[in-house]
C-alpha cells in the first residue's frame, strides 16, 4: 500500500548500505582499538535490529549516537588507526545526514548534527569527499 504506516517506516532503508555493512567493525575498533572483536557481535545484532525493525527515528538516534562516539575518539590524541577509523565513519554518517531529507515522508533533518559532523571532518583539514 501507498502512503501506509509501513512505506514510510522501511522508506529510511534506501539510505546508503555502507553504514550497516562496514559500521559495525569500525565501531568496533572504536570500543576497543585493542581487541575490537569483543563487541564486534554486538554492533552488528544493533544494526540488523535497525534495518528488520527499526524506525526513521531509531535510526536517527542511532546516528546520533554514533556521531557522539566518533567525536569522543577523536579527542585528544588519538592513536593512526583511531583517527584514520574515527574520521572515516565520520565522513559515512554525514553522508546519512545529507541524503536524509530525500527520503520520501522522512521529517527527521537534523542539521544540528549534520554541522557537528561537517565541523568534525572540517577541524582535521578534510571535506567528505577526502575521506
Amino acid at each position: 500500500m501507498t502512503g501506509s504506516r509501513r512505506d514510510r517506516l522501511d522508506a529510511w532503508l534506501f539510505l546508503p548500505p555502507e553504514l550497516e555493512r562496514e559500521g559495525p567493525a569500525l565501531f568496533a575498533l572504536l570500543d576497543d582499538p585493542a581487541a575490537p572483536e569483543r563487541t564486534l557481535a554486538e554492533r552488528q545484532r544493533e544494526v540488523e535490529e535497525l534495518v528488520l525493525a527499526g524506525t526513521p527515528e531509531r535510526w536517527q538516534s542511532y546516528l546520533r549516537a554514533r556521531g557522539e562516539q566518533v567525536r569522543a575518539a577523536l579527542a585528544g590524541d588519538p592513536a593512526p588507526a583511531v583517527r584514520s577509523t574515527a574520521l572515516h565513519l565520520t565522513a559515512m554518517l554525514l553522508e546519512q545526514q545529507l541524503l536524509a531529507p530525500g527520503v520520501p515522508n522522512w521529517q527527521l533533518t537534523d542539521h544540528a548534527e549534520r554541522a557537528r559532523l561537517e565541523a568534525v571532518l572540517r577541524d582535521h583539514g578534510l571535506a567528505i569527499d577526502d575521506v
